[in-house]
């Protein structure tokens, strides 16, 4: 007896839920009697299988009328109206058609597409949305352009389901797929999109290869070049040496008279330099990267022929004493000491030279020093036996013709 008021009230709220949700279907398909029979054929869609599993588990749980509603709109959108189409309704296989969905819809509302969109057997090409607003009622249009090209004759698109914010928690909206006719394609017919043959460029290596021909040719001919040349013997002279173009130099420097003009300083950079860069460039001493002190004690390590080195040390002195202690430069004094620098080279250039014409010599007795003692030892390891006197010639045997002869003389 004490369950009974519970039962009837459970019992209550289920028989208000079931009136409450013919109500709301007869408000949906209101707008449909005035605008078009898909809109009714949606509205009646309207309870899910989730939304009918909310209301019977708020009626169960006696929690009355008022949360079954709530639970059930939480999940289905109920707009003013919809429909779905595809235009053209016949298309041909692989051709594009356009699928179109509007809903009419409070202006609070905003319908989205899935992401991402699905189509059945349908290939999605492109998607636009537009939404318009007048007054009170708010549309919302979907154009879909998509091809089917694996099905021919009546097909169905698939439903799509349609995501609802607005009014608080998020709601769905399932549309009807709209059917679509697939028709073959004719003999004479092609897909729809299929470009027309096009003109392929393809790149020419002509002038690169020609340009490389030539570059082969011109280095073959130079080559045949050389060697006729070295084998004619006419070799291109070489340059001046280090040695005549240092004297050279100090013959320019000689006359410009730099002492005699108040430039001394100038005189002896210019001086040392010229004969730095003759023992860098003949006698293989950096002498142009090294300080004076560097350059002496190189010199002491490895000695350069024809160079005293006492005389070329107290030629630097000066010559440092001139550039860097700025004294008073004496013009006598600055040219003897660039006559000193044009014997110094010729010294050494001197030197070089007879050392070049030894090692030449040797080189060239080199290899008749090495047959003689090659012959020597090759004497001394295998002595030679003297001839023995020659033994006297044996008396040749007598021919048959002799033979005859004698026998002649001897009967005559």
């Amino acid at each position: 007896m004490r369950r009974g008021p519970r039962c009837i009230g459970r019992w209550t709220g289920a028989l208000f839920v079931a009136a409450l949700m013919g109500w709301s279907l007869h408000a949906g398909a209101q707008p449909s009697r005035q605008g078009d029979a898909s809109s009714k054929v949606s509205s009646g869609d309207t309870v899910t299988a989730r939304g009918e599993a909310a209301v019977a588990y708020a009626a169960a749980d006696g929690q009355g009328a008022e949360a079954a509603a709530n639970a059930l709109a939480a999940v289905q959108a109920t707009p003013l109206g919809f429909s779905a189409k595809v235009s053209p309704s016949e298309v041909g296989l692989g051709r594009p058609f356009t699928y179109e969905i509007e809903i009419r819809h409070d202006p609070g509302e905003r319908y989205e597409l899935p992401s991402p969109l699905a189509l059945g057997t349908a290939a999605v090409r492109s998607v636009n949305t537009d939404r318009r607003e007048e007054g009170s009622v708010a549309t919302t249009t979907f154009r879909i352009e998509a091809a089917i090209f694996d099905q021919l004759g009546e097909a169905s698109l698939p439903d799509t389901i349609l995501l609802v914010r607005g009014d608080g928690a998020a709601r769905e909206l399932r549309i009807p797929g709209a059917p679509v006719t697939i028709l073959a394609v004719g003999s004479g017919d092609e897909l729809a999109d299929i470009r027309p043959p096009q003109e392929l460029r393809v790149p020419s290596y002509r002038a690169l290869w020609i340009a490389l021909a030539v570059g082969a040719a011109a280095a073959l001919a130079s080559f045949f070049y050389r060697m006729r040349t070295r084998r004619s013997g006419s070799e291109v002279p070489a340059g001046p040496g280090a040695e005549e173009l240092a004297l050279d130099a100090l013959d320019r420097l000689a006359a410009e008279a730099l002492p005699v003009a108040g430039k001394g300083r100038e005189h002896y950079f210019r001086l040392s330099e010229i004969v730095r860069g003759y023992l860098d460039d003949d006698a293989g001493v950096s002498a142009r990267d090294m300080t004076s002190a560097e350059l002496l004690e190189a010199l002491q390590a490895r000695p350069v022929p024809g160079l005293d080195r006492v005389a070329f040390a107290a030629w630097v002195e000066r010559g440092d004493l001139a550039r860097f202690a700025r004294l008073a430069i004496d013009p006598s004094v600055a040219v003897a000491d660039l006559d000193r620098g044009r014997e110094l080279i010729r010294s050494v250039a001197a030197a070089l030279r007879l050392e070049a014409e030894r090692a030449a010599a040797l080189a060239a007795e080199a290899p008749a020093a090495a047959t003689a003692a090659a012959a020597t030892a090759s004497a001394a390891t295998h002595p030679v036996t003297p001839p023995a006197a020659a033994a006297p010639a044996a008396a040749a045997p007598p021919t048959p013709a002799d033979e005859r002869d004698d026998g002649k003389g001897g009967a005559a």
